[in-house]
């Protein structure tokens, strides 16, 4: 576009689509856990399991086991720098914040997987290691492990049980 006087030319090349994705940033937040609506083998609700696990259960025979907790803690730095150099990308336009959000989310899912698997102490009682035939407090057939994900949303959304 021209101005009419001086022939100089405004060609916009990605500065107005790298200042929407800059302007998304505070607006948006990943949420990584349980989503609503997934079960474990037999039927329950997997995010209310994660969570009974997680906190343990209110009669005490089931020990808190905070793994999601655990994972954030043992991660802070590896996601506060991975934050800023998300941040950066969305800055050069190299990366949208959605794309950055789903990237960040996707390496604490890893992270928390991770916590699932190493997780010991307190371990099973020894009628459930009888029943399942190994000590891994966190892990039967594998499916809360698999189903850990995450999930991108307007920080502005009532908060939910999209992801515990």
């Amino acid at each position: 576009m021209t101005d009419g006087r001086s022939g100089v030319i405004d060609k916009d090349l990605g500065w107005k689509e790298i200042k929407r994705q800059v302007s998304e940033i505070g607006q948006k937040v990943v949420k990584v856990g349980f989503q609503t609506g997934t079960k474990t083998e037999k039927g329950f609700s997997l995010p209310m399991v994660a969570a009974v696990l997680h906190y343990g259960s209110s009669d005490g025979r089931i020990p808190e086991r905070p793994f999601m907790s655990n994972a954030f803690q043992k991660n802070q730095d590896k996601i506060r720098h991975a934050q800023e150099a998300l941040v950066d990308k969305i800055y050069k336009g190299k990366l949208t914040t959605d794309k950055a959000l789903h990237l960040l989310g996707q390496q604490h899912v890893g992270q928390v997987q991770r916590e699932i698997t190493e997780f010991k102490s307190p371990g099973n009682a020894k009628s459930t290691v009888r029943i399942k035939g190994f000590d891994n407090p966190l892990i039967h057939h594998g499916r809360m492990k698999r189903s850990v994900s995450e999930v991108v949303v307007s920080k502005w959304e009532k908060d939910s049980d999209d992801a515990s």
